[in-house]
């Protein structure tokens, strides 16, 4: 299928992401952001339907930068991270939120795919260079960088005054927010592209060895892991003390979030490399097989008449506001669902020039 091995993820993590990105989409206040396999930050106005801005605001004529982490909107700025991997480089950019003007942009020497996440002021990313960038999320100046092992594919999490995220060294790091010292690592058996869930003092994520583990998030100690039939790429959903993973072996689970023990199983027809959103009791899962899933939340049975299909693989994390739901697919559009029912609202084309 088109991308899983999400591209043997990528000759088992060797290589570079293709596809040309998969950014997720974003919505705050009316407004949705997301990347485009053409190169561009988009910005499309919901109420009216119609595209607001787009960045760069001119076509280069063949795109270079591709973003497959979500744009992340702070305040009245919108940060996107971004990758040049014929030159093998990276940028983050900091917009206007209003009108897409560039405020800043940071160079990296590796290519981002993950997302960025901010803090204070400070906005934080990991690029392919194996470093994790510590950025004033207000002029682009450059605070730290700690240096992992490997490419970092993770996007970091902030919580309180320690940064957690994931390296392809195998590796779960915890460092100091504010300065870049590690406070605590902890090795897998695998690459890590996963990101991490900090939820209750606890840091959930998974890896390639097949495991998804619980840590304590002050010591790094294990707390559990569990053991799927394939790989874990994508981001956790935690709600009432229950963890949904989706792995590569094709099924989402529910997990105890205390003992790892597994509540069900769900099999779809493909990979699951996106993270899942959960609206009313709903869990709703995109899978490589080009369906969406709506699921029981509690039970894991069907909530939606059936699986709805798009026809093209989801790879990018679904958004959830209000009783809308929003994919976007590796087809250049982005879906409205309703969440109850599945039904689809409406679509809009992303291969923006």
């Amino acid at each position: 299928m088109l991308v899983v091995g999400a591209l043997a993820l990528a000759g088992c993590f060797g290589g570079e992401p293709s596809e040309l990105g998969w950014s997720g989409p974003v919505v705050s206040n009316g407004t949705l952001y997301v990347g485009s396999r053409t190169g561009k930050v988009l910005a499309f106005d919901l109420n009216e339907r119609k595209m607001k801005w787009k960045f760069p605001a001119q076509s280069s004529g063949s795109a270079r930068v591709f973003f497959y982490g979500r744009p992340l909107l702070s305040g009245d700025t919108v940060y996107a991270p971004g990758g040049d991997f014929q030159k093998g480089t990276g940028v983050v950019y900091a917009l206007n939120a209003v009108s897409g003007a560039q405020r800043w942009e940071y160079p990296t020497s590796g290519e981002i795919v993950g997302d960025v996440a901010v803090s204070g002021d400070i906005a934080y990313v990991g690029a392919s260079d194996g470093k994790l960038y510590a950025i004033d999320a207000v002029n682009g100046g450059l605070k730290w960088t700690f240096a992992s092992q490997a490419k970092i594919w993770s996007t970091p999490v902030v919580d309180g005054q320690t940064v957690y995220f994931a390296s392809l060294d195998h590796i779960i790091y915890a460092i100091n927010a504010q300065n870049g010292n590690k406070l605590w690592s902890f090795t897998t058996q695998g690459p890590i592209a996963s990101t991490p869930l900090v939820m209750n003092g606890v840091v959930y994520i998974g890896a390639s060895d097949n495991n998804f583990y619980a840590l304590d998030a002050t010591t790094g100690q294990e707390k559990w892991h569990f053991t799927a039939g394939n790989w874990f790429w994508t981001e956790p959903l935690g709600a009432n003390n229950t963890i949904y993973v989706g792995s590569l072996d094709h099924n989402v689970y529910a997990l105890d979030a205390t003992t790892g023990k597994e509540q069900w199983r769900f099999p779809t027809g493909g990979s699951i490399h996106s993270m899942p959103v959960l609206v009313g009791g709903i869990l709703i899962v995109g899978s490589n097989d080009g369906k969406v899933y709506g699921l029981d939340a509690a039970t894991g049975n069907e909530r939606w008449t059936g699986p709805v299909s798009i026809g093209s693989p989801v790879l990018a994390p679904l958004f959830a506001d209000g009783n809308n739901v929003y994919v976007s697919a590796q087809n250049d559009y982005v879906y409205v669902f309703d969440a109850k029912s599945g039904a689809q609202q409406w679509a809009f084309p992303t291969n923006v020039n």
